[in-house]
């Protein structure tokens, strides 16, 4: 970990790809700007467990896909960190049908355009997953509803669209579900409602919005 240490570079120095028996990557809160994600220097971390990454300046970089191909990856941090692009590393997890990712909390960015992808519910093992305030446009993936495992997602501030997919209600165990300030609308889905490990606040959407309506949501949007 060289977290927070204000070591300055452009990009990430690609020679950190010689590490190849990394298993804890931190580098976080540091001045590493500008300048390309390298996807070849991310593909040599196949033992890699933690990746934050985080908290740095990336500007007009993309997420590399080959992060999501990484076989040992348990948690990603990539929040503030101004990349572009989409969420392809998650589509490229998805995909592999190996991936051991839990918790993915790519927060503040400039992901303007960015859908989520559907392939993200073949990532079965996830158990957390923040993508807020990220300027992301399209639906909630009815797909979602194949995360079984989930505990926790939180999708505000963005600028998503369409309603809450039923399929929601098949995470049983999913305990913090918020996706205010975006442009949802319709009916919060009885399935949803009926979650029983819903935590207290657990619930937010705009459910004071003459868009949308939640007769179970114990917080609303703007808060009171």
């Amino acid at each position: 970990s060289i977290r927070e240490n204000g070591f300055q570079a452009t990009g990430i120095p690609t020679a950190l790809g010689l590490l190849t028996d990394l298993l804890y990557l931190d580098i976080s809160k540091n001045d590493f700007n500008n300048g390309p994600l390298d996807e070849d220097m991310f593909n040599q971390f196949q033992e890699v467990i933690f990746m934050d990454i985080g908290y740095n300046n990336y500007a007009e970089s993309m997420i590399p896909t080959t992060i999501g191909g990484l076989p040992r990856l348990k948690y990603f941090y990539l929040n503030s960190g101004n990349v572009t692009g989409d969420l392809s590393y998650l589509a490229t997890a998805g995909n592999s049908g190996t991936s051991v990712l839990e918790e993915n909390w790519v927060d503040g960015n400039n992901l303007s355009g960015a859908t989520i992808p559907t392939e993200i519910g073949s990532i079965e093992t996830l158990l957390s997953l923040s993508l807020t305030q990220n300027k992301l446009s399209g639906t909630l993936p009815t797909e979602l509803g194949r995360l079984t495992n989930m505990q926790n997602m939180w999708f505000y501030e963005n600028v998503l669209t369409g309603s809450v997919p039923s399929e929601i209600g098949n995470i049983q165990f999913l305990g913090i579900f918020h996706f205010y300030v975006n442009d949802i609308v319709g009916t919060m889905p009885a399935e949803v409602c009926a979650l029983s490990q819903l935590e207290p606040q657990g619930l937010i959407g705009n459910c004071e919005s003459l868009n949308f309506f939640c007769t179970c949501c114990e917080v609303c949007f703007p808060f009171s």
